[in-house]
């Protein structure tokens, strides 16, 4: 119990600056154990897509993730600040002609909407740039929003899954792992 109390203090004192990725503590759960993270190539549905590393913020959602045969929770640094924060940009009605990344962003999905090159699901382009504000992981995944960012030079992406903030990284030099444990 005293070590499950200094977990969660530990964390709480961690994780104080959203704002800043270095400042968090990130973790990942793993049936695994490693030295170094490695991106995986290849999903049931795509062979070619390369899938990025998902990071947490919270223990209990990486200890979850893990599953239940002996796992392992790595505790974990970002090295970069070059990460996209879809709940920061503007509403699609609100977007200026010097808002950049939200223009850079509207004009792919115009671009890519019309070819059709990605199954868009809504009728209009300006839907799929509006629910991605949410940073809502089943929005935030979705293969055309990867493919913008790794595009547009981002090293990865926060995402919201049960109000818990998460992370992907699409480079396994950004992360530097600070201790591992076994669960």
């Amino acid at each position: 119990m005293r070590k499950f109390i200094a977990t969660m203090t530990d964390y709480l004192n961690e994780n104080k600056n959203e704002d800043n990725v270095n400042d968090i503590i990130w973790y990942h759960g793993s049936k695994e154990k490693f030295d170094k993270f490695k991106l995986k190539k290849g999903t049931l549905y795509n062979l070619n897509h390369t899938s990025p590393i998902f990071l947490t913020s919270n223990l209990d959602f990486a200890t979850n993730y893990a599953g239940n045969y002996s796992p392992y929770i790595y505790k974990v640094k970002v090295l970069t600040d070059n990460i996209m924060d879809f709940r920061k940009l503007p509403n699609v009605v609100d977007i200026k002609e010097s808002d950049e990344v939200a223009n850079s962003l509207l004009d792919f999905i115009y671009d890519n909407f019309e070819n059709n090159k990605y199954n868009f699901y809504w009728a209009y382009p300006e839907r799929c740039y509006q629910y991605l504000l949410s940073g809502e992981y089943s929005e935030v995944e979705r293969l055309w929003v990867l493919d913008w960012l790794k595009i547009n030079g981002y090293d990865g992406s926060y995402l919201i899954e049960t109000d818990v903030l998460n992370l992907l990284i699409f480079d396994e030099t950004k992360i530097e792992i600070v201790s591992v444990e076994k669960i």
